[in-house]
């Protein structure tokens, strides 16, 4: 709670989430690896506990931004809804590159940035899964990353 400025109800969530976070984990047949089950619980609340917090504080920074706004005399221009066909021919071939890109990456690069980006692991999970150091995972991604950029398969990821 203390992590939570003592917000009872924002400590909560964050509980919440983390054992959320535990049930998954050992719901995956991980829990027999970790050694120290207290230790890593409470980094897991801990990270629980951060997250909820950094996410609290995105939505209050964007709510005083929009408000910000909304009391000058600036009124922000919507996009609209459709793509136009300019833009739905820059992401076909925006996606053809990254394809592209991501078939010419060897098997130890393309993996751990599969894992990261297009199914949203995190080091650790990619770690486990590649049966690799967590260093290892992030300098794969690292180095997958700067090769896609190098051969142009964008710079968004």
């Amino acid at each position: 709670m203390k992590l939570m400025s003592g917000n009872v109800a924002d400590a909560e969530d964050a509980l919440g989430n983390a054992m959320v976070r535990a049930s998954s984990h050992f719901a995956e047949g991980k829990g027999a690896a970790i050694t120290n089950q207290r230790a890593w619980l409470s980094r897991l609340v801990h990270n629980a506990c951060i997250d909820f917090y950094r996410a609290r504080s995105r939505q209050k920074r964007w709510t005083e931004e929009i408000l910000a706004m909304a009391d000058s005399d600036v009124v922000p221009s919507l996009p609209s809804p459709a793509p136009t066909p300019e833009e739905v021919a820059e992401t076909g071939e925006s996606m053809r590159s990254l394809q592209r890109g991501l078939d010419d990456l060897p098997d130890v690069l393309r993996d751990p940035i599969i894992l990261r980006f297009l199914e949203g692991r995190s080091y650790a999970e990619i770690a486990d899964r590649l049966s690799i150091t967590n260093c290892t995972a992030r300098k794969r991604v690292q180095l997958a990353r700067e090769r896609l950029r190098r051969n142009g398969a964008g710079p968004e990821i």
